[in-house]
């Protein structure tokens, strides 16, 4: 609609300029094309959501091994089971319907209301209710509650950074463009929903509402985005399939052997079915959406909303951040931080006034429609940013509109031709203060201020001042000229020609947005930790590249593209630059999608705009899976040991060193506890130091699944150990020993896995207080059923002598001796 002319567009639209839309009219439209909301697609059920948290091919081997347990009458077993799964579902569905209620409510960024044209008088009309083909009229403060576009329009400039990125107001106006290709932030007839008017006014026809809009078409294209599997996800899948398929060979391969050794089919049945639960960590999927939901509510006081669990997991594996500019990198509030009076100088740097510098700030302050106040030690900008701005700096320094106590009795207001806005006050006379464009100032200047003299402007003074104008704009800074005119009486025609000319030069101002002080650490945590930061802006190239030297984005080697640039590459050209373009300037909404902004980020709103949260969302994320992958370790290793330990015995054709009701009485009790606890360290120190994980990496990768295997081959050697040692005895003395070296050894062995590389010594046996108490209470679950004589006759277990019970304890502390020794060799070999 930008290159149509307001007739075009209102004939277009049915629309009336005059009287606006008849209240019949507007039901029809409001009937025909939805209320202007965002919506998203069809909301899942309370119901439904609870039961995706069962579609697992894990979950389903567990539910299997419920049910083949009541087969066997081990009726507790399987309602253990079966609990375990239930309490998985309920943590996933408590935490992804709280995180969508948040998610919802930053969905509705709708205006309540708006002054809408309709029957011949102005009325107020729900934001919702606005159709297209309305007049609406837009005031300074308020929000554009729909797409439209622009038939009249008075000093007019609108803040767009939601949409476009750029940090300051843009110019508007009602005139038709002639181009067929303009980027968003270009468009300067249009206004755009949930934009907000910085100055001035206007009217205009709305084109767009709810999902058609600009912002409707962000929340669409983030709705639209398939539903796919993260790499957790998909690894848990898979281990979840290979686990089944091993215990399912382990079942067939036990009951065969014990078949042909002519032992109880019903006790190898029982066997089998308890060694298919050690085989898959049961307690696994909870303690994924535990230790998820965990890491989420750290993330929550970080600023951060989490959608769906898996996607902090996800984060955990990214080497490259897309990060908006503004508001993310920059602090979006505009600064003044030079001063170019008498002399040039730093805000930063002043103790203390100049007279120059007085009637520098005298100017800035007068000819300005902003207006800021202290409110609890903190000044509040109301607002034009850069108008704000100047007055925040003067106010510090006690000059305000009141305190100067003159009287605006004329004004010409600023418009986006000549870039100039002018104020008449009344004060000791009349005096125009003008303010602007720096090149457009000096172009009507004749004259310039100097040591309290008027001194005419010469050829070198001028290109002295332009120089300084070029190299402060060469560093992105925003510059304004100011200048005065001294009248005898009020000229008869108040306009830019009658009072704009025959100017004294009074001096400049150079602002930016600044950069967030803690980005330039984060950036630099984030280049340790071997991802890339890449900014993102609907700024213009200069400004987007300045700001990214300062920040350490942009070096050498690397480039900036802008929007027109990006559109006219080929996706395989496109594919060959990207790794070296770390800026992107002057981009739409849609270019953000096409430099593959992670998918998973509709998961992950940040509440404050802030890129330190995205690194800490990062670290957070890896830190996850490092627990994630604790846990599994201390799982497999453990349930490797007890595999082993019974393969091996009834392949020698040995006694069984443990019963169905140990194995499964170790396996939900006892290392449940310990393994959720790994899933809750506070993550290692060289966290960050990393590089990311290939995505596409096994989680049982990197060496894993090597220490997995050898430490519980050596947990099973000694538990055999301990049988061989108490079969010398008797059965029952030998399964008693075998079932607390079992036990000792895997609490002992939770202490191993803090770390892979990091003795238990310098990780501090005292810094994990959760794991600390998770062994507690795993090691009184496994005491009480040795300590209790009930107990002990129902697990057919024995008390055990002195020297017996010593030997037990000596085998079980074996696992740390070892494998803090195996630390100690790859340490030594890795420096």
């Amino acid at each position: 609609m930008y290159n149509k002319q307001v007739a075009q567009v209102i004939k277009q639209l049915n629309g009336d300029i005059n009287d606006g839309l008849t209240a019949a009219e507007a039901a029809e439209r409001l009937r025909q094309n939805g209320a202007n909301a965002l919506i998203s697609k069809a909301a899942i059920s309370p119901f439904k959501r609870f039961v995706n948290q069962f579609q697992d091919f894990m979950i389903w081997i567990l539910i299997a091994a419920a049910i083949f347990s009541f087969f066997t009458h081990e009726v507790a077993d399987g309602f253990i089971i079966l609990a375990i799964v239930l309490l998985n579902g309920i943590l996933g569905f408590v935490q992804e319907n709280n995180a969508e209620k948040s998610m919802q409510a930053l969905k509705n960024m709708q205006v309540p209301a708006a002054q809408v044209l309709r029957e011949g008088r102005v009325q107020q009309v729900l934001s919702p209710e606005i159709v297209i083909g309305d007049i609406v009229l837009l005031n300074a403060g308020d929000v554009v509650p729909a797409d439209g576009r622009l038939i009249e329009a008075a000093a007019l400039r609108i803040e767009e950074s939601q949409l476009t990125g750029e940090s300051l107001p843009v110019d508007k106006h009602a005139n038709v463009i002639q181009s067929e290709q303009l980027p968003l932030g270009d468009r300067r007839n249009m206004a755009y929903s949930t934009s907000r008017v910085a100055a001035g006014r206007a009217k205009m026809i709305v084109t767009a509402t709810g999902m058609q809009t600009e912002i409707g078409k962000i929340a669409g294209m983030l709705d639209d985005q398939s539903d796919e599997k993260t790499a957790l996800q998909i690894k848990l899948a898979e281990l979840g399939k290979l686990l089944g398929i091993a215990a399912v060979v382990i079942c067939l391969l036990i009951f065969v052997i014990g078949y042909l050794q002519g032992r109880d089919p019903y006790q190898m049945v029982l066997l089998a079915i308890s060694l298919a639960v050690a085989a898959i960590p049961e307690g696994l999927p909870a303690i994924v959406t535990i230790v998820l939901a965990i890491g989420v509510q750290r993330m929550i006081k970080a600023h951060a909303i989490v959608r769906k669990l898996p996607a902090v997991e996800t984060l955990g594996s990214a080497s490259v951040i897309c990060s908006d500019k503004t508001g993310t990198l920059t602090q979006n509030k505009m600064t003044v931080v030079e001063l170019l009076s008498d002399t040039a100088k730093k805000t930063a740097d002043l103790n203390s006034l100049t007279a120059h510098d007085r009637l520098l700030l005298k100017t800035a302050v007068y000819c300005n429609d902003g207006s800021v106040e202290l409110v609890d030690g903190k000044i509040k900008q109301i607002g034009d940013p850069t108008e704000t701005a100047l007055l925040a700096l003067a106010l510090q320094y006690d000059i305000t509109q009141q305190s100067l106590a003159g009287v605006r009795i004329a004004e010409v207001p600023f418009d986006s031709e000549r870039k100039l806005m002018t104020t008449i006050i009344k004060q000791d006379g009349l005096t125009a203060y003008v303010k602007g464009a720096p090149d457009q100032l000096l172009a009507r200047c004749t004259s310039y201020y100097q040591d309290g003299a008027t001194l005419p402007l010469d050829d070198a003074k001028r290109q002295q001042i332009t120089a300084a104008i070029a190299e402060k704009s060469a560093r992105a800074l925003r510059v304004l000229g100011y200048a005065i005119r001294r009248f005898d009486a009020l000229p008869a025609k108040i306009d830019s020609a009658s009072v704009e000319n025959d100017l004294l030069f009074i001096g400049l101002t150079a602002m930016i947005d600044p950069p967030r002080p803690e980005v330039k650490a984060a950036i630099k945590d984030a280049h340790l930790a071997g991802v890339r930061t890449v900014m993102v802006t609907g700024d213009y190239k200069d400004t987007a590249v300045a700001i990214a030297q300062q920040l350490g984005i942009i070096g050498k080697g690397q480039q900036a593209l802008s929007g027109i640039e990006l559109d006219a590459l080929t996706d395989e050209q496109f594919s060959k630059l990207a790794d070296t373009v770390t800026v992107y300037a002057r981009v739409n909404p849609s270019h953000k999608v096409r430099i593959d902004v992670s998918k998973e980020a509709s998961d992950i709103i940040l509440t404050d705009d802030n890129f330190t949260t995205i690194v800490a969302a990062i670290k957070e994320g890896r830190i996850i899976y490092d627990n994630i992958k604790k846990s599994i370790n201390f799982l497999l290793s453990s349930n490797i040991g007890e595999i082993i330990t019974l393969l091996l015995a009834i392949v020698l054709n040995l006694p069984a060193p443990l019963l169905a009701i140990h194995i499964l009485w170790i396996n939900l009790v006892t290392d449940s506890f310990p393994a959720l606890a790994l899933g809750v360290e506070q993550g290692e120190a060289d966290i960050m130091r990393r590089k990311p994980r290939n995505p596409a990496q096994s989680i049982l990768g990197d060496g894993l699944m090597r220490d997995i295997f050898w430490q519980g081959l050596l947990i099973a050697g000694l538990s055999l150990t301990a049988f061989w040692l108490g079969l010398r005895i008797d059965l029952m003395t030998a399964q008693t020993m075998t079932f607390l070296t079992l036990s000792f050894a895997q609490l002992v062995h939770s202490y191993n896995v803090r770390s892979r590389r990091q003795s238990l010594f310098k990780t501090g046996i005292f810094s994990n207080m959760r794991l600390n108490q998770g062994v507690i209470i795993s090691l009184a679950a496994m005491l009480v059923v040795y300590l209790v004589p009930a107990l002990r006759v129902i697990f057919k277990l024995k008390w055990l002598m002195l020297n017996e019970l010593l030997i037990t304890f000596t085998l079980s502390l074996l696992p740390f001796v070892a494998v803090e020794i195996y630390k100690a060799i790859w340490r030594q070999i890795k420096t």
